[in-house]
């Protein structure tokens, strides 16, 4: 399975990260979104998904 199938893959939503947890990972997923490789439109895409559920990161 290709990492566009598995973003659109249906399934339930599962309360699984703190919201400091969620944005680490944007934050690891943000080079590989900037660096155009492999992967990069997957990373993408789940950096908009991810961060339009996410409240403001702790200042």
């Amino acid at each position: 399975m290709n990492l566009d199938d598995l973003l659109d893959a249906p399934g339930d939503r599962e309360p699984l990260l703190t919201t400091g947890e969620g944005h680490a990972v944007l934050r690891l997923l943000q080079p590989v979104a900037d660096e155009g490789g492999e992967g990069a439109a997957a990373a993408d895409e789940l950096i908009m998904r991810l961060a339009r559920r996410l409240p403001e990161p702790p200042a």
